[in-house]
């Protein structure tokens, strides 16, 4: 018998519904799926498996190719092991970088690098970074004269009236309809579940299954399902555009549907213990109120996740004097190493852009580069995929912060030349040296599509590595545009400042045309953050008359600083902390007229 309540959903009566759509696309053997085209594959029909063109691609005049063409298959162990070996000979070289920065400023010229093993390889990449490479921290340079207090743009974050209580009220509650159960989880699987690989599947859907067919039920399982739900509810595929309304308007009714799931889903966190359920749904909670920008609510959330997977290893694995040798212990779990990592990533990325604690999580060094591939029954490769690129390139960017960061005195900037030009060779480098199935999507993808998306794969995880690859950019270029800004650079008197000067212009720029988008996802607050940083970055360097190092002048800059107004207008009405950016702006609009 259910322990679902018709009145905790608003009211109405409860039948039992059968299942009524399979969930054969996520579940199908991988093996089988390899043999069928790439088109054939994401419209989810039958493939003749003829060569060089299937008879359904050569009817409909369509390109036709296969995933395993080619001198060289990727798999998720090749793709593994190509991460690992890459991210090993960052380790090497950035390490013997290090070296080179610790030498005393007044030496004229760098010694030789020495070998590799020389160094001891640094550990700066768990050290999660501190606040100070934000869009506050750019509006604390000495160029904008002392007008914004420390913190100006998230203060309004911490006042009391934006964290008051996030549960519905029962009378504010949509009817809860079990039938949408399997159509939610499905958006959740392909909208979600892509970027945030940490749960079982299989378990998932069996799970949604019980409850479309006998009621949610009031254990960690179903805690699960409703808010997988509430995400499904939410998340649109990739590629729509902002509308000239609010965000709240258009998207009213997906939000009052996902916040009641959320209500309902929180009903039970209260009933979860430390375990990787409990781990999970508390998780995914941070994941919902990331995507509808509640900042300071997810971030409980996902601290509270990461004290759950912390203390479920002790408890699992035994009590340790260093949280390192407790992970040892677990054998390679994939669940266990994943949660694990995905913990560590959202701590980083508050702890970037705001003041606050963090755990344990990044004491001590975590044995795992990366978590164990998934055992090949479900079909997540691409996801897979764009969750080691995450990881590694995670690691990357704390060390480009703490190594640029931790000393801020960029007035002598020549002594930064070589180690920025060695982190721009390994971003570049690791770019240029994903596996295919990382840099394609849009063409590989085995993930199936949102039912009202046409039967077109989104191209949103190829996005959100680039976007981590531009961020990346954007803090190594940073202490060179600040010296430009403040200490003023002659344009042809030296060609590696001038490049470096240039390539953070360019990033500047590209932020805005690439992270401008208006698409409601996990990191939406974080694109946000990043073209106010960008627009704040380039009024400063027109301010101080340096508006020639911009290709195209003002007549580049003003219509993306409109743009950029726009986005904030229109998700203000759910995240308040926006109206600090829309006037900040307007107040520095004058600098480009």
């Amino acid at each position: 018998m259910s322990a679902y309540s018709p009145d905790e959903a608003g009211g109405g009566d409860r039948h039992e519904r059968p299942v009524k759509r399979q969930r054969d696309a996520v579940g199908q053997a991988s093996g089988r799926r390899q043999a069928a085209c790439q088109t054939c594959r994401l419209r989810k029909v039958k493939c003749d498996k003829k060569r060089p063109q299937c008879a359904l691609c050569e009817a409909s005049n369509t390109s036709c190719e296969y995933l395993d063409d080619g001198s060289e298959k990727i798999t998720l162990e090749t793709a593994t092991s190509t991460i690992l070996k890459r991210l090993d000979a960052l380790h090497q070289e950035l390490s013997a970088v290090k070296g080179q920065q610790s030498q005393p400023l007044h030496v004229p010229a760098p010694a030789p690098q020495p070998s590799p093993t020389q160094f001891e390889p640094s550990r700066d990449f768990l050290r999660i970074p501190p606040h100070c490479a934000s869009a506050d921290s750019i509006l604390q340079w000495p160029v904008f004269n002392g007008a914004y207090p420390p913190n100006a743009l998230i203060s309004e974050l911490f006042t009391q009236n934006q964290n008051g209580d996030l549960i519905t009220p029962p009378t504010a509650l949509v009817p809860f309809d079990e039938e949408q159960i399997p159509l939610l989880i499905d958006r959740f699987l392909v909208n979600v579940y892509t970027k945030n690989p940490i749960l079982d599947v299989e378990d998932l859907l069996k799970s949604a299954r019980r409850c479309a067919e006998n009621g949610v039920g009031w254990d960690g399982a179903s805690c699960l399902v409703l808010m997988a739900c509430a995400l499904g509810a939410v998340a649109r595929p990739f590629g729509s555009t902002v509308q000239s309304e609010s965000s709240a308007t258009l998207y009213a009714k997906e939000l009052q549907q996902g916040d009641s799931y959320f209500t309902l889903a929180c009903r039970r966190l209260g009933s979860l213990r430390y375990s990787i359920l409990g781990a999970q749904c508390y998780f995914f909670a941070g994941v919902y109120l990331m995507y509808t920008l509640r900042v300071l609510h997810s971030y409980h959330y996902f601290l509270q996740a990461s004290t759950y997977t912390q203390f479920y290893l002790r408890t699992s694995h035994g009590l340790s004097d260093t949280f390192a040798e407790v992970i040892t212990s677990t054998g390679g779990r994939r669940i266990e190493q994943s949660l694990y990592w995905s913990c560590f990533k959202s701590e980083c990325e508050f702890r970037v852009e705001l003041p606050l604690p963090q755990s344990d999580i990044s004491l001590g060094e975590y044995p795992q580069l990366f978590p164990s591939p998934p055992a090949g029954s479900i079909n997540e490769e691409e996801s897979w995929y764009y969750y080691l690129t995450e990881i590694a390139l995670r690691r990357i960017g704390n060390r480009i912060i703490n190594t640029f960061f931790d000393r801020r005195n960029w007035h002598d900037i020549r002594p930064l030349f070589g180690i920025a030009r060695e982190f721009e060779r390994q971003v570049s480098s690791w770019e240029a040296n994903l596996p295919p199935a990382m840099q394609q999507y849009e063409t590989n993808s085995m993930i199936r599509a949102p039912y009202d998306a046409g039967g077109h794969v989104s191209r949103e995880l190829s996005w959100a590595i680039d976007n981590r690859l531009l961020e990346m950019q954007t803090w190594l270029y940073q202490p060179f545009l600040w010296y430009l800004v403040h200490v003023g650079v002659e344009r042809g008197v030296d060609k590696d400042l001038d490049s470096l000067i240039q390539s953070g212009i360019d990033c500047s720029l590209k932020t805005i045309d690439v992270r401008a988008r208006g698409h409601r996802h996990h990191g939406l607050w974080y694109d946000l953050r990043s073209i106010m940083s960008a627009s704040l970055t380039l009024v400063a360097i027109i301010k101080t008359g340096n508006t020639s190092w911009i290709q195209g002048g003002l007549e580049a800059v003003q219509p993306r600083i409109h743009h950029v107004v726009q986005q904030f207008k229109f998700w203000q009405a759910e995240a308040p902390d926006l109206h600090r950016y829309i006037t900040t702006l307007e107040e520095l609009s004058h600098y480009l007229a």
